[in-house]
């Protein structure tokens, strides 16, 4: 994904899932060599257990 996307990116998953961006937000403020897909991705694992099976190496 290019930097053009990322925030409609966050603006997408903040609209859908609030609870799970502001987790993320938290995460990356907590440990800042994590960037925002990985802590959005451990955030959304935490809260649905059942999505890991759709989590994908990021394509950069």
């Amino acid at each position: 994904m290019d930097n053009s996307t990322r925030p409609i990116t966050w603006l997408a998953r903040w609209v859908f899932s609030p609870v799970t961006t502001r987790r993320a937000d938290r995460l990356m403020a907590a440990c800042p060599a994590m960037d925002a897909e990985t802590a959005w991705r451990i955030a959304r694992v935490a809260d649905h257990p059942d999505e890991a099976v759709y989590l994908h190496p990021k394509d950069d």
